[in-house]
Protein backbone atom coordinates (compact mmCIF):
# COMPACT_ATOMS: atom_id res chain seq x y z
CA UNK A 1 0.00 0.00 0.00
CA UNK A 2 1.14 3.59 -0.95
CA UNK A 3 0.04 6.77 -0.33
CA UNK A 4 -3.42 5.32 0.48
CA UNK A 5 -3.52 2.63 -2.61
CA UNK A 6 -3.45 -0.59 -3.42
CA UNK A 7 -0.21 -1.43 -5.94
CA UNK A 8 -0.48 -5.41 -7.15
CA UNK A 9 2.15 -6.53 -9.33
CA UNK A 10 4.71 -8.91 -9.96
CA UNK A 11 8.46 -8.75 -8.56
CA UNK A 12 9.76 -10.55 -11.29
CA UNK A 13 8.85 -7.29 -13.42
CA UNK A 14 10.53 -5.32 -11.36
CA UNK A 15 13.77 -6.24 -12.01
CA UNK A 16 13.79 -5.43 -15.55
CA UNK A 17 12.71 -2.09 -14.94
CA UNK A 18 12.25 0.93 -12.12
CA UNK A 19 8.84 1.65 -14.21
CA UNK A 20 6.08 -0.36 -13.37
CA UNK A 21 2.01 -0.15 -15.22
CA UNK A 22 -0.60 -0.73 -13.60
CA UNK A 23 -4.33 -0.90 -14.08
CA UNK A 24 -6.32 1.45 -12.05
CA UNK A 25 -10.08 0.76 -10.16
CA UNK A 26 -12.18 2.54 -8.36
CA UNK A 27 -15.20 1.03 -6.49
CA UNK A 28 -14.56 -1.54 -8.69
CA UNK A 29 -14.30 0.24 -11.93
CA UNK A 30 -11.66 -0.17 -14.05
CA UNK A 31 -10.49 3.66 -14.77
CA UNK A 32 -7.02 3.71 -16.92
CA UNK A 33 -3.31 2.41 -16.47
CA UNK A 34 -1.03 4.31 -14.28
CA UNK A 35 2.79 4.46 -14.67
CA UNK A 36 4.75 4.72 -11.33
CA UNK A 37 8.82 4.97 -11.15
CA UNK A 38 9.42 3.15 -7.64
CA UNK A 39 13.47 3.97 -7.80
CA UNK A 40 15.26 4.41 -5.01
CA UNK A 41 18.88 4.72 -3.91
CA UNK A 42 20.48 3.44 -0.76
CA UNK A 43 24.22 5.33 -0.62
CA UNK A 44 26.19 6.71 2.23
CA UNK A 45 25.48 9.67 3.93
CA UNK A 46 28.43 11.24 2.37
CA UNK A 47 26.95 11.15 -1.11
CA UNK A 48 24.04 14.02 0.04
CA UNK A 49 20.27 13.94 -0.74
CA UNK A 50 20.15 13.86 -4.20
CA UNK A 51 22.40 11.13 -4.89
CA UNK A 52 21.55 9.09 -1.91
CA UNK A 53 17.95 10.18 -0.28
CA UNK A 54 17.88 6.86 2.19
CA UNK A 55 21.70 6.13 3.51
CA UNK A 56 23.17 3.38 5.60
CA UNK A 57 23.35 4.54 9.74
CA UNK A 58 24.30 2.54 12.80
CA UNK A 59 26.32 -0.49 12.62
CA UNK A 60 23.76 -3.28 12.04
CA UNK A 61 24.09 -3.71 7.96
CA UNK A 62 24.04 -7.28 6.74
CA UNK A 63 23.83 -9.12 3.30
CA UNK A 64 23.21 -12.95 3.52
CA UNK A 65 22.87 -15.31 1.01
CA UNK A 66 20.08 -17.85 1.86
CA UNK A 67 19.67 -21.11 0.20
CA UNK A 68 17.66 -21.59 -3.31
CA UNK A 69 14.59 -23.34 -2.76
CA UNK A 70 14.04 -26.56 -4.54
CA UNK A 71 10.46 -26.22 -4.50
CA UNK A 72 7.50 -23.99 -3.35
CA UNK A 73 4.23 -25.49 -2.11
CA UNK A 74 1.14 -23.48 -1.24
CA UNK A 75 -2.09 -25.97 0.56
CA UNK A 76 -5.03 -24.14 -0.19
CA UNK A 77 -7.61 -25.35 2.90
CA UNK A 78 -11.30 -25.73 1.48
CA UNK A 79 -13.26 -25.35 4.53
CA UNK A 80 -17.14 -25.52 4.05
CA UNK A 81 -20.10 -23.36 4.06
CA UNK A 82 -22.23 -24.43 6.70
CA UNK A 83 -25.20 -23.44 5.81
CA UNK A 84 -25.15 -23.23 1.96
CA UNK A 85 -28.19 -22.60 -0.32
CA UNK A 86 -32.18 -23.53 0.31
CA UNK A 87 -32.93 -25.91 -2.20
CA UNK A 88 -36.44 -26.20 -2.13
CA UNK A 89 -38.72 -23.31 -3.79
CA UNK A 90 -41.12 -23.30 -1.15
CA UNK A 91 -39.72 -24.87 2.05
CA UNK A 92 -42.74 -23.50 4.64
CA UNK A 93 -45.47 -24.70 2.38
CA UNK A 94 -46.66 -21.10 2.17
CA UNK A 95 -49.59 -20.42 -0.19
CA UNK A 96 -51.58 -23.53 -0.38
CA UNK A 97 -54.85 -23.50 -0.89
CA UNK A 98 -57.97 -25.97 -0.96
CA UNK A 99 -60.94 -26.19 -4.03
CA UNK A 100 -63.17 -27.62 -1.89
CA UNK A 101 -65.71 -26.22 0.12
CA UNK A 102 -66.51 -27.49 3.65
CA UNK A 103 -64.40 -28.18 6.39
CA UNK A 104 -61.08 -26.99 5.53
CA UNK A 105 -59.44 -29.75 7.34
CA UNK A 106 -61.77 -32.09 5.61
CA UNK A 107 -60.04 -34.03 2.95
CA UNK A 108 -59.57 -32.99 -0.41
CA UNK A 109 -58.50 -34.20 -3.56
CA UNK A 110 -57.98 -30.44 -4.97
CA UNK A 111 -55.24 -28.79 -2.62
CA UNK A 112 -52.12 -26.48 -4.21
CA UNK A 113 -49.21 -25.96 -2.62
CA UNK A 114 -46.63 -23.28 -4.16
CA UNK A 115 -43.61 -25.18 -5.38
CA UNK A 116 -45.10 -28.62 -5.84
CA UNK A 117 -47.08 -30.23 -8.91
CA UNK A 118 -49.41 -33.18 -7.60
CA UNK A 119 -49.52 -36.23 -9.52
CA UNK A 120 -52.09 -38.85 -9.13
CA UNK A 121 -54.92 -38.55 -5.82
CA UNK A 122 -53.50 -36.97 -2.78
CA UNK A 123 -56.00 -36.31 -0.08
CA UNK A 124 -55.32 -33.48 2.06
CA UNK A 125 -56.14 -29.68 3.54
CA UNK A 126 -55.41 -26.72 5.39
CA UNK A 127 -54.61 -26.81 8.78
CA UNK A 128 -55.93 -24.67 11.25
CA UNK A 129 -52.76 -23.95 13.00
CA UNK A 130 -50.43 -23.75 9.94
CA UNK A 131 -49.34 -26.17 7.85
CA UNK A 132 -50.55 -29.02 4.99
CA UNK A 133 -52.59 -32.19 6.69
CA UNK A 134 -52.14 -34.99 4.55
CA UNK A 135 -54.46 -37.81 5.37
CA UNK A 136 -53.55 -41.54 5.59
CA UNK A 137 -55.34 -44.11 2.90
CA UNK A 138 -55.30 -46.57 5.95
CA UNK A 139 -53.12 -49.37 3.87
CA UNK A 140 -50.33 -50.62 4.83
CA UNK A 141 -48.09 -48.94 2.31
CA UNK A 142 -48.21 -46.08 0.48
CA UNK A 143 -49.45 -45.80 -2.92
CA UNK A 144 -46.28 -44.99 -5.18
CA UNK A 145 -48.25 -43.25 -7.93
CA UNK A 146 -50.28 -40.53 -5.67
CA UNK A 147 -47.68 -37.61 -4.77
CA UNK A 148 -46.93 -34.37 -4.29
CA UNK A 149 -43.43 -33.56 -6.01
CA UNK A 150 -40.80 -30.42 -5.46
CA UNK A 151 -40.80 -28.59 -8.74
CA UNK A 152 -37.21 -28.03 -8.16
CA UNK A 153 -34.78 -30.89 -9.07
CA UNK A 154 -31.53 -30.74 -6.74
CA UNK A 155 -28.43 -31.11 -8.72
CA UNK A 156 -25.59 -33.07 -6.83
CA UNK A 157 -22.28 -33.69 -7.56
CA UNK A 158 -19.87 -36.48 -7.84
CA UNK A 159 -16.45 -36.85 -8.66
CA UNK A 160 -12.65 -37.06 -7.63
CA UNK A 161 -12.52 -33.58 -5.88
CA UNK A 162 -16.43 -32.88 -5.31
CA UNK A 163 -19.07 -35.40 -3.37
CA UNK A 164 -22.52 -34.14 -2.59
CA UNK A 165 -24.97 -35.50 0.14
CA UNK A 166 -27.66 -34.34 1.39
CA UNK A 167 -30.01 -33.20 4.18
CA UNK A 168 -33.82 -32.80 4.30
CA UNK A 169 -35.46 -31.39 7.57
CA UNK A 170 -39.05 -32.42 8.19
CA UNK A 171 -41.10 -30.08 10.20
CA UNK A 172 -44.57 -31.36 11.63
CA UNK A 173 -47.15 -31.57 13.44
CA UNK A 174 -49.10 -34.95 14.79
CA UNK A 175 -52.28 -34.35 15.44
CA UNK A 176 -52.68 -38.04 16.99
CA UNK A 177 -51.72 -38.31 20.48
CA UNK A 178 -51.73 -42.53 20.96
CA UNK A 179 -49.85 -43.40 17.34
CA UNK A 180 -46.80 -42.37 15.69
CA UNK A 181 -47.22 -41.31 12.32
CA UNK A 182 -45.05 -43.13 9.45
CA UNK A 183 -44.08 -40.27 7.28
CA UNK A 184 -43.11 -41.43 3.72
CA UNK A 185 -40.96 -39.78 1.04
CA UNK A 186 -39.77 -41.10 -2.28
CA UNK A 187 -35.94 -38.79 -2.70
CA UNK A 188 -34.75 -40.34 -6.01
CA UNK A 189 -31.35 -39.47 -7.45
CA UNK A 190 -31.27 -39.98 -11.54
CA UNK A 191 -28.25 -39.09 -14.04
CA UNK A 192 -30.39 -39.77 -17.28
CA UNK A 193 -30.70 -43.63 -17.45
CA UNK A 194 -29.82 -45.22 -14.12
CA UNK A 195 -32.17 -43.90 -10.75
CA UNK A 196 -31.45 -44.83 -7.03
CA UNK A 197 -33.25 -44.62 -4.32
CA UNK A 198 -32.78 -43.32 -0.43
CA UNK A 199 -32.94 -46.17 1.99
CA UNK A 200 -33.82 -45.96 5.25
CA UNK A 201 -29.53 -46.08 6.27
CA UNK A 202 -28.60 -43.03 3.92
CA UNK A 203 -27.29 -45.55 1.38
CA UNK A 204 -28.53 -45.64 -2.30
CA UNK A 205 -29.87 -48.47 -4.12
CA UNK A 206 -31.38 -49.31 -7.78
CA UNK A 207 -34.17 -51.06 -6.74
CA UNK A 208 -37.36 -52.40 -8.43
CA UNK A 209 -40.82 -50.59 -7.82
CA UNK A 210 -41.94 -52.26 -4.36
CA UNK A 211 -43.88 -51.06 -1.48
CA UNK A 212 -41.11 -50.44 1.51
CA UNK A 213 -37.81 -50.60 -0.51
CA UNK A 214 -37.43 -47.79 -2.92
CA UNK A 215 -39.38 -45.00 -0.84
CA UNK A 216 -38.17 -43.50 2.87
CA UNK A 217 -40.24 -43.60 5.84
CA UNK A 218 -39.27 -42.20 9.17
CA UNK A 219 -41.92 -42.13 12.35
CA UNK A 220 -43.67 -39.31 13.62
CA UNK A 221 -43.58 -38.65 17.52
CA UNK A 222 -47.31 -39.23 19.02
CA UNK A 223 -48.80 -35.54 19.69
CA UNK A 224 -45.71 -33.82 19.25
CA UNK A 225 -44.74 -30.56 17.21
CA UNK A 226 -41.27 -31.15 16.18
CA UNK A 227 -38.83 -32.15 13.19
CA UNK A 228 -36.79 -35.00 11.85
CA UNK A 229 -33.73 -34.98 9.48
CA UNK A 230 -33.30 -36.72 6.68
CA UNK A 231 -28.96 -37.43 5.75
CA UNK A 232 -28.35 -39.36 2.79
CA UNK A 233 -24.80 -40.96 2.17
CA UNK A 234 -22.25 -39.66 -0.61
CA UNK A 235 -24.49 -39.39 -3.93
CA UNK A 236 -23.43 -42.25 -6.38
CA UNK A 237 -23.42 -40.28 -9.29
CA UNK A 238 -23.81 -36.61 -10.98
CA UNK A 239 -27.23 -35.56 -11.83
CA UNK A 240 -30.83 -34.28 -10.24
CA UNK A 241 -32.24 -36.03 -6.99
CA UNK A 242 -36.55 -35.80 -7.03
CA UNK A 243 -38.18 -35.17 -3.87
CA UNK A 244 -42.00 -36.82 -3.28
CA UNK A 245 -43.82 -36.71 -0.36
CA UNK A 246 -46.52 -39.42 -0.32
CA UNK A 247 -49.38 -40.48 2.11
CA UNK A 248 -48.64 -41.26 5.43
CA UNK A 249 -49.00 -45.07 7.00
CA UNK A 250 -48.39 -47.61 9.47
CA UNK A 251 -51.92 -46.03 11.57
CA UNK A 252 -55.22 -45.31 10.47
CA UNK A 253 -53.79 -41.75 11.70
CA UNK A 254 -52.52 -38.13 9.65
CA UNK A 255 -49.66 -36.33 9.61
CA UNK A 256 -49.05 -32.28 9.38
CA UNK A 257 -46.24 -30.45 7.55
CA UNK A 258 -45.30 -27.38 8.27
CA UNK A 259 -41.92 -27.10 6.74
CA UNK A 260 -39.70 -28.92 4.19
CA UNK A 261 -36.58 -27.92 3.53
CA UNK A 262 -33.25 -29.41 1.31
CA UNK A 263 -29.78 -28.59 1.48
CA UNK A 264 -26.80 -29.99 -0.61
CA UNK A 265 -23.57 -30.66 1.23
CA UNK A 266 -20.22 -31.08 0.61
CA UNK A 267 -18.43 -34.16 2.37
CA UNK A 268 -14.73 -34.72 1.54
CA UNK A 269 -13.77 -37.53 3.44
CA UNK A 270 -10.30 -36.98 4.52
CA UNK A 271 -9.30 -34.85 2.03
CA UNK A 272 -8.82 -30.95 3.83
CA UNK A 273 -7.40 -29.54 0.56
CA UNK A 274 -5.47 -29.28 -2.78
CA UNK A 275 -1.61 -28.75 -2.80
CA UNK A 276 0.10 -26.74 -5.71
CA UNK A 277 3.85 -27.67 -5.88
CA UNK A 278 6.23 -25.92 -8.26
CA UNK A 279 9.63 -28.16 -8.36
CA UNK A 280 12.96 -27.07 -9.94
CA UNK A 281 14.96 -29.93 -11.69
CA UNK A 282 18.62 -30.03 -10.84
CA UNK A 283 20.64 -30.63 -7.41
CA UNK A 284 19.12 -28.69 -4.80
CA UNK A 285 17.83 -29.95 -0.95
CA UNK A 286 16.18 -26.61 0.66
CA UNK A 287 12.15 -27.28 1.06
CA UNK A 288 10.39 -24.47 2.86
CA UNK A 289 7.42 -24.79 5.08
CA UNK A 290 4.63 -25.56 2.48
CA UNK A 291 2.43 -21.96 2.62
CA UNK A 292 -1.16 -22.44 3.76
CA UNK A 293 -3.85 -20.46 1.95
CA UNK A 294 -7.89 -20.13 2.22
CA UNK A 295 -8.54 -18.64 -1.52
CA UNK A 296 -8.14 -20.48 -4.94
CA UNK A 297 -10.01 -22.46 -7.65
CA UNK A 298 -12.57 -24.65 -6.53
CA UNK A 299 -14.86 -26.57 -8.44
CA UNK A 300 -17.98 -25.91 -5.87
CA UNK A 301 -19.08 -23.11 -4.37
CA UNK A 302 -19.48 -25.13 -0.97
CA UNK A 303 -15.79 -24.20 -0.68
CA UNK A 304 -15.29 -21.07 1.64
CA UNK A 305 -13.07 -19.16 -0.26
CA UNK A 306 -13.62 -20.20 -3.66
CA UNK A 307 -12.85 -17.53 -5.97
CA UNK A 308 -15.65 -16.03 -8.49
CA UNK A 309 -16.22 -13.87 -11.98
CA UNK A 310 -17.76 -10.54 -11.98
CA UNK A 311 -21.25 -12.33 -12.32
CA UNK A 312 -20.57 -13.74 -8.78
CA UNK A 313 -21.90 -16.94 -9.66
CA UNK A 314 -19.55 -18.36 -12.06
CA UNK A 315 -16.33 -19.90 -10.52
CA UNK A 316 -12.89 -19.13 -11.51
CA UNK A 317 -10.63 -22.02 -13.36
CA UNK A 318 -7.95 -20.80 -15.09
CA UNK A 319 -6.22 -17.62 -15.38
CA UNK A 320 -3.42 -15.89 -17.44
CA UNK A 321 -1.07 -13.61 -16.54
CA UNK A 322 -1.41 -9.92 -17.94
CA UNK A 323 0.66 -9.73 -21.67
CA UNK A 324 3.96 -11.67 -20.70
CA UNK A 325 4.75 -15.20 -21.94
CA UNK A 326 4.87 -18.43 -20.40
CA UNK A 327 8.09 -19.52 -20.29
CA UNK A 328 8.64 -22.63 -22.35
CA UNK A 329 11.21 -24.08 -19.99
CA UNK A 330 8.58 -24.81 -17.49
CA UNK A 331 6.86 -28.28 -18.25
CA UNK A 332 3.35 -28.99 -18.97
CA UNK A 333 3.43 -25.48 -20.61
CA UNK A 334 -0.07 -23.70 -20.93
CA UNK A 335 -0.77 -20.05 -21.20
CA UNK A 336 -3.71 -20.29 -18.85
CA UNK A 337 -3.58 -21.65 -15.04
CA UNK A 338 -5.05 -22.26 -11.97
CA UNK A 339 -4.89 -19.40 -9.97
CA UNK A 340 -2.46 -20.85 -7.48
CA UNK A 341 -0.47 -22.77 -9.66
CA UNK A 342 0.43 -19.33 -10.90
CA UNK A 343 1.52 -18.38 -7.54
CA UNK A 344 3.62 -21.39 -6.82
CA UNK A 345 5.78 -21.00 -10.34
CA UNK A 346 6.70 -17.23 -9.45
CA UNK A 347 7.70 -17.72 -5.73
CA UNK A 348 9.84 -20.69 -7.28
CA UNK A 349 11.46 -18.24 -10.14
CA UNK A 350 12.17 -15.72 -7.26
CA UNK A 351 13.68 -17.94 -4.82
CA UNK A 352 15.73 -20.26 -7.61
CA UNK A 353 19.29 -19.17 -7.45
CA UNK A 354 21.12 -18.31 -4.29
CA UNK A 355 19.07 -15.90 -2.36
CA UNK A 356 20.64 -12.54 -1.40
CA UNK A 357 18.77 -10.39 1.55
CA UNK A 358 19.99 -6.61 2.59
CA UNK A 359 18.85 -6.06 6.38
CA UNK A 360 19.60 -3.16 8.51
CA UNK A 361 18.98 0.25 9.57
CA UNK A 362 18.18 2.92 6.92
CA UNK A 363 18.31 6.75 7.22
CA UNK A 364 15.04 8.76 6.40
CA UNK A 365 11.48 7.30 5.85
CA UNK A 366 10.81 5.63 2.48
CA UNK A 367 8.08 4.71 0.25
CA UNK A 368 7.24 0.69 0.86
CA UNK A 369 6.90 0.46 -2.92
CA UNK A 370 10.61 1.08 -3.87
CA UNK A 371 12.81 -0.59 -6.05
CA UNK A 372 16.82 -0.36 -4.31
CA UNK A 373 19.99 -0.14 -5.87
CA UNK A 374 22.56 -0.36 -2.84
CA UNK A 375 25.95 1.13 -3.77
CA UNK A 376 28.39 -1.74 -4.62
CA UNK A 377 25.75 -4.93 -4.31
CA UNK A 378 24.55 -5.99 -8.00
CA UNK A 379 20.68 -6.13 -8.42
CA UNK A 380 18.02 -4.41 -7.44
CA UNK A 381 16.41 -4.89 -4.29
CA UNK A 382 12.34 -4.65 -2.45
CA UNK A 383 11.20 -3.97 0.47
CA UNK A 384 9.87 -7.14 2.58
CA UNK A 385 10.13 -5.19 6.01
CA UNK A 386 9.70 -2.06 7.01
CA UNK A 387 9.83 -0.77 10.69
CA UNK A 388 9.81 3.44 11.22
CA UNK A 389 11.26 4.93 14.48
CA UNK A 390 9.58 8.35 13.75
CA UNK A 391 11.85 10.21 16.42
CA UNK A 392 14.86 8.79 15.08
CA UNK A 393 14.29 8.72 11.72
CA UNK A 394 15.62 5.64 11.24
CA UNK A 395 13.14 2.59 9.38
CA UNK A 396 14.42 -0.65 9.88
CA UNK A 397 14.18 -2.82 6.96
CA UNK A 398 14.68 -5.90 5.06
CA UNK A 399 15.32 -5.92 1.33
CA UNK A 400 15.69 -9.07 -1.15
CA UNK A 401 17.18 -9.23 -4.36
CA UNK A 402 14.76 -10.12 -6.95
CA UNK A 403 15.09 -12.53 -9.62
CA UNK A 404 13.67 -12.48 -13.09
CA UNK A 405 15.82 -15.44 -14.27
CA UNK A 406 13.93 -18.42 -15.76
CA UNK A 407 14.18 -21.87 -14.79
CA UNK A 408 13.06 -25.48 -15.91
CA UNK A 409 10.72 -26.62 -13.33
CA UNK A 410 7.56 -29.24 -12.70
CA UNK A 411 4.56 -28.46 -11.69
CA UNK A 412 1.96 -30.98 -9.18
CA UNK A 413 -1.17 -30.79 -7.77
CA UNK A 414 -2.19 -33.40 -4.76
CA UNK A 415 -4.94 -33.69 -2.74
CA UNK A 416 -4.14 -32.63 1.06
CA UNK A 417 -4.75 -35.06 3.60
CA UNK A 418 -3.01 -32.61 6.75
CA UNK A 419 -0.07 -33.48 8.10
CA UNK A 420 -0.23 -37.10 7.17
CA UNK A 421 0.08 -35.46 3.40
CA UNK A 422 3.94 -35.23 2.16
CA UNK A 423 5.05 -34.08 -0.89
CA UNK A 424 7.20 -36.17 -3.22
CA UNK A 425 10.35 -34.02 -4.48
CA UNK A 426 11.95 -34.98 -7.90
Amino acid sequence: MSEGVYYIYRPNEAALSDTLVFRSYTDNVYTGLETKNIAEVLGGFSQGVVFAPCYHVNTDQLKMIERPYKNVSISYKYGLKQNPDEEFANPGLTGAGQGCGGDPIGPCDLVTIPGYTKTGVMQAGLYPTGGVIFYTTGATYPDLTNYYQNNNLVPVTFNVTVQNYVKFVISYTNPAFINGVDMNFVISLTDGSIVWYLQADGSWAITPTEPGINYYSIRSQAGLTGSETITSKIVPSSGNITFRILAPSGTVENIVYTGISGKVFLDMGAQVGEIHTAIQTGEFSYVPDTIDVFNGDSSSSLYLGAIFKNDLTTLTTLWNRRGLAESVLASEFAASKPFLRIAVEELQRMYAQPYIKFEGSIGNYFNPLSLFTINLVEGRFMPVSLSYDLQANVCKAILTRISNTEIEMNYTLEPDYGETTKITIK
